[in-house]
């Protein structure tokens, strides 16, 4: 027997990409890669034997056939939705959806998470991912990430200061030690990702770094990584608490200068709505805000330990 109805994947990728400016972005709002987000839709257009969008490099829009379309199973794909949300909410009372970046999630949620299993029996489940769509749409209860924290229509609680601290090997690649002051710092490579590429910039000019425009490389996809490669003795990394708690309690990165500076941003929990006292979701709340206090009270001791070092001065 054919099957008539198309796969459930390949609609809601549809329904997805309708209301995205481009595949990209709609990929990222389903946590799926662009080339997997484009297989779903390829699949969907096979299936009905019609062209359901246009296609540019940076951008998609709806044919005439992808509009009609839309209208007509857009109300039955809500529904749907909308149902199965209400059902798994009946059905998990001690379980919890989180949205945040990869590197807070390995570095900094993951190996957290059998304490709170152990303490308060609540199962999380982790979506890579900055969206505070995700959010709005239910698809996660909660989202942590830094950044500024305005989020239109999300209540953005503040978890920690982003202050960034100078970090690196205690001996680089090139053989040579860790600089000691803010000017040195032009002669090494500082490492940046992409999503915080402006941090750098930011960084120098608050601590009044007066040489040569240093050479930054901002091709790192994660914090992680750029953290990774700070610690393999490849360059300067920008040390921020909570991402880097691991590397700096293993002394894989040591503080360059004991300079602190705020690079005005911060991490904040998400939620679309204040939590019920005594839920689940509001336990999870606190025992994060709890966990990123701890974290920042042991990046203020590894600086503190770095700003009282005879090797480095201001």
């Amino acid at each position: 027997m054919l099957r008539k109805v198309p796969p459930l994947e390949a609609t809601e990728a549809f329904l997805v990409a309708a209301n995205a400016r481009s595949f990209r972005v709609a990929a990222a709002g389903l946590a799926l890669s662009p080339s997997a987000f484009s297989r779903r839709i390829q699949l969907l257009e096979r299936f009905v034997g019609v062209e359901l969008f246009h296609r540019t490099s940076s951008s998609s829009h709806l044919t005439v056939a992808g509009r009609a379309y839309l209208t007509e199973i857009g109300p039955a794909i809500e529904t749907i939705r909308t149902a199965t949300i209400a059902l798994r909410e009946r059905n998990r009372e001690r379980r919890v959806r989180i949205a945040t970046s990869h590197s807070l999630a390995s570095e900094w949620l993951l190996p957290r998470l059998p304490s709170l299993i152990a303490t308060h029996g609540i199962e999380v489940d982790v979506m890579v991912s900055r969206d505070a769509q995700l959010l709005r749409d239910r698809v996660v209860d909660l989202g942590i990430w830094g950044g500024t924290g305005s989020e239109p229509g999300i209540i953005s609680e503040l978890a920690a200061s982003m202050d960034g601290v100078p970090a690196c090997a205690a001996l680089l690649a090139n053989g040579s030690g860790p600089p000691g002051s803010v000017d040195e710092l032009g002669d090494h490579r500082l490492l940046s990702d992409q999503v915080s590429r402006s941090l750098w910039p930011r960084w120098l000019e608050k601590a009044g770094y007066r040489g040569a425009r240093p050479r930054i490389d901002d091709h790192f996809e994660t914090n992680q990584l750029c953290n990774e490669a700070a610690a393999s003795g490849l360059g300067i990394t920008l040390c921020l608490p909570m991402v880097a708690e691991r590397f700096i309690e293993s002394r894989r990165l040591v503080a360059c200068a004991p300079l602190r500076i705020p690079v005005d941003a911060a991490y904040h929990v998400h939620s679309l709505a204040p939590p019920q006292r005594g839920s689940t979701t509001a336990t999870v709340i606190d025992w994060l805000l709890s966990e990123a206090e701890t974290s920042l009270r042991r990046f203020n001791a590894w600086w503190a330990d770095a700003a009282h070092s005879p090797r480095v001065s201001c």
